[in-house]
């Protein structure tokens, strides 16, 4: 069957995709869809609208088709050129103009075929395109070697939420040891950012609790000042479940004219903590 590349002039990532064909010696037909593929191309948009991305901009180019497969965007298409469907779940059609190539997911692959994806990395930097990685925390070691060879411009990590919950909003087993890696290598690329999705789970009595000390100790790691901000929030979060619990002990234990007083002592005992542990904090720890 004839393999088909749908490209538009001017297109970066087109011009990436046909190199990679003629490096590889695949034969190809290109069909320009400003020009004289135009009519070809709309009509294999009418047949193929349902496997066809289309965002608010419009259409993502180049597209690909062997007569049997259809990828779409630059990163699925040499993925698929490259390993056929092992890198599925490792790529996927990316949003990001000129030199950025996203929808490459380090944590949604097999990992069996981690060598093929990194192959495929390399390729993408040899073309001097910036690389953004999604991670959820999974399989760290090869984030690391990503890390290592400087395949990726960009890593953005979603939090799942505290140990105790993670494998819950996954969906499967995870061993939170590769997701405490991930935290630690992330902050180690150019740029990069963690954000936590809000969804609704069964939790347990000591979610308050879990999700305080998951978030101190990602404090920890914070280089910046995004990343700060994100863990102190979630820190104050898992310290909400607390104040509840506080404020309703003493309406229950103290008389009405005590419970002003009570409450103020109550919200300014950690702060006043706080600002007299720094002036101490050196004491304390020597």
């Amino acid at each position: 069957m004839n393999n088909i590349i749908f490209s538009m002039p001017g297109c970066i990532k087109c011009k990436i995709a046909k190199d990679f064909l003629h490096e590889q010696s695949i034969p190809f037909i290109e069909k320009n869809v400003k020009n004289e593929g135009k009519e070809d191309f709309q009509q294999f948009y009418v047949k193929n609208r349902k496997f066809i991305y289309r965002n608010s901009e419009g259409i993502v180019f180049p597209i690909f088709t062997d007569g049997t497969k259809i990828r779409q965007g630059l990163g699925p298409i040499l993925a698929y050129l490259q390993s056929g469907t092992n890198l599925d779940g490792f790529v996927e059609i990316g949003v990001m103009h000129k030199e950025w190539v996203d929808g490459l997911n380090v944590s949604r692959g097999n990992p069996e075929y981690g060598e093929d994806f990194l192959t495929l990395l390399r390729y993408l930097k040899s073309k001097a395109m910036k690389l953004k990685i999604d991670t959820n925390g999974k399989n760290s070691e090869l984030l690391g070697r990503i890390l290592k060879e400087g395949l990726a411009d960009m890593v953005v990590m979603e939090v799942l939420g505290p140990k105790t919950l993670y494998s819950q909003i996954a969906g499967e087993t995870i061993d939170f040891s590769d997701i405490e890696k991930t935290i630690s290598i992330v902050p180690q690329f150019p740029q990069y950012r963690f954000y936590t999705t809000v969804v609704p789970v069964i939790r347990e009595e000591k979610f308050m609790s879990t999700v305080w000390s998951f978030f101190c100790l990602a404090t920890a790691w914070m280089n910046s000042y995004g990343g700060l901000l994100f863990t102190r929030l979630m820190v104050g979060l898992g310290c909400a479940g607390y104040n509840t619990a506080g404020y309703a002990l003493i309406g229950a234990w103290f008389p009405p004219r005590k419970r002003g007083l009570m409450t103020g002592l109550f919200n300014t005992g950690q702060p006043l903590g706080a600002f007299v542990g720094v002036g101490i904090a050196g004491w304390l720890a020597g």
